[in-house]
């Protein structure tokens, strides 16, 4: 711990240091400065985040408590055709064959050179992997294993092009990956090399067509491979064959088919990875206004093993009301399980609409109502729901409890805009999680940026949905779930949603550390990648999580 907080309050020293110099050294013109800060009892969590940009130098500060005070930061500036930085920031690790997860990335403290041009682009770092600890105001980072390292990308040819990581820890992680354009919509490549001291191969493909896409690859790893040590934010390992194939016959008929193996995510520090299958098959239609949907899956870790069927039907009922449906059944070790879900939504106009629905699950009926605003300057949401938690003794002794929520986002004055949101924890107490964001200011024909919260013209109109769920089929509340780097919270019934920009396939990972629910779970199965899909359609991914016992949690 004291070897922890020395090399914070080293980095915390060298940081600024650098701030100085650089600010005294480079004469500085067009300026701005912006931020945001919160706080929120439901994440025990209190905050502050400063962005600022004093033309060549830019950069951002943050820090906050959770538990403990936590710190991060970054500056960089440009000189001739280098980019130089120092403190924390994202960097990627998606390698040549990583077609069905192409978004790996993991977060790094210390000091950064980059430099791109049209034909090569390169890396390098030195410091510390660091554990990402953020929230929705504020963004730090804590100081974890020892790194350094080369991240290099070259266009050799038109068609062909190298990609070269290079990591050095206690072991050294070196692999090199090749990606080669057969024609313009089909493509193969081939990676190999070493991942911490255990051999990596792997090639893969990715065939498109109007019609159809197929995504094949198939990796061999040694028996403790690893990319690298630390906390990391990567996708989870594909090991053996993998394929994905999509299929459009006819306009109105999709289908799809995939098989998965990676090593499962979710398992406590020094325990091996156990290779996780998932096996499905789902198709969806448009006949006379209804929109129609069925999967069948089956899953199996070890000795568990999962099957899941599940059916949906969707249907605008007139030009402002539809209702949708869809029944889903689990085929646990410990026997059969059913969810039924029925919704009626109302939209009122573009900016309002209205929603009130029912599910069952057992003998348990859940009754939700609410209504969202959204415009360019006003979001405001309100819900009367019924909330379940699996934990004895919850809701001063009752299983479940309904309770009002609220969110709201309103603009202030100058580019402020407030956030407020309210939840309902396990204890049945209401928390809140409130925050401002947009706080700045600008001179000398620099512009503050917008926050993304600021406007609602782009909400995405694809999503992707789950549940969350225990062996036995009961859900689970409170679980944080992240899809490519969004993060959503599942709800009394264990479901959660995310919306995109557009369709495509995202790596999904389960937060424990993040979760609104306080109890340990382990990671049973879960898929590495959800695809967001239009609303309609969507089919749930299922993840199956169970407390970690004890003896599981010591190891």
């Amino acid at each position: 711990m004291r070897r922890r907080k020395a090399r914070c309050l080293m980095f915390q020293i060298m940081l600024l240091f650098l701030c100085c110099v650089t600010l005294s050294v480079i004469p500085l013109s067009a300026q701005a400065v912006w931020g945001q800060a919160g706080t929120s009892t439901l994440m025990n969590a209190s905050g502050a985040e400063l962005n600022y940009k004093w033309a060549p130098v830019s950069g951002w500060i943050g820090g906050g408590y959770s538990n403990s005070v936590d710190l991060g930061g970054y500056l960089q500036t440009r000189v001739d055709y280098y980019d130089l930085g120092a403190g924390d920031r994202y960097l990627p690790f998606s390698l040549a064959t990583d077609v069905f997860d192409s978004s790996r990335y993991f977060s790094a403290r210390g000091l950064f050179v980059h430099r791109d041009n049209e034909s090569d682009s390169w890396t390098a770092f030195a410091g510390a992997t660091s554990a990402d600890t953020s929230h929705f105001f504020y963004h730090s980072f804590a100081t974890e294993d020892p790194v350094s390292g080369f991240i290099y990308t070259r266009k050799l040819t038109d068609r062909l092009t190298l990609q070269s990581f290079n990591v050095v820890q206690s072991k050294v992680t070196s692999i090199q990956s090749l990606k080669y354009a057969l024609r313009q919509n089909w493509t193969v490549s081939g990676s190999g090399g070493m991942g911490y001291g255990n051999h990596f191969a792997a090639i893969a493909t990715d065939y498109s067509l109007p019609r159809l896409q197929v995504t094949a690859g198939y990796t061999s790893v040694g028996d403790n491979f690893q990319l690298m040590t630390g906390t990391t934010n990567l996708a989870p390992e594909r090991v053996g064959a993998n394929v994905h194939v999509r299929f459009q016959p006819w306009k109105r008929l999709q289908l799809s088919g995939d098989h998965d193996k990676f090593l499962s995510l979710g398992l406590p520090t020094n325990t091996p990875a156990i290779p996780v299958t998932l096996d499905s098959l789902s198709a969806s239609t448009w006949l006379k206004g209804f929109s129609l949907s069925g999967a069948i899956s089956n899953s199996s870790s070890g000795l568990l093993k999962n099957k899941t069927e599940s059916v949906s039907v969707s249907r605008d009922l007139i030009s402002h009301l539809s209702a949708s449906a869809s029944f889903m059944r689990f085929q646990l070790q410990s026997g059969p399980s059913n969810l039924a879900i029925g919704t009626l939504r109302e939209k009122i106009s573009p900016r309002l609409s209205i929603y009130e629905g029912i599910s069952k699950s057992g003998n348990t009926n859940n009754v939700v109502w609410g209504m969202q605003i959204f415009s360019n300057r006003l979001t405001f949401g309100l819900e009367n729901n019924v909330y379940y938690s699996p934990l004895a003794g919850a809701f001063n002794g009752k299983q479940y409890g309904q309770a009002w929520t609220v969110n709201i986002g309103l603009p202030i004055i100058h580019g402020i805009r407030l956030h407020a949101d309210t939840y309902v924890d396990p204890a049945g107490q209401t928390r809140y999680t409130t925050w401002a964001d947009g706080i700045g200011f600008s001179r000398g024909g620099e512009q503050v940026p917008q926050t993304s919260s600021t406007t609602n013209a782009s909400i995405g109109s694809y999503i992707v949905r789950g549940r969350v769920q225990d062996p036995t089929g009961k859900p689970i509340w409170g679980i944080a779930v992240q899809v490519d780097g969004q993060t959503g919270f599942s709800d009394s019934d264990g479901e959660f949603f995310l919306r995109f920009p557009h369709s495509d396939t995202y790596p999904v990972a389960v937060l424990n550390e993040r979760s609104l629910n306080r109890t340990d779970y382990e990671v049973v199965i879960a898929p590495a990648t959800a695809t967001s899909q239009p609303e309609k359609i969507a089919a749930p991914i299922i993840i199956v999580l169970r407390p970690m016992v004890p003896a599981a949690r010591a190891r």
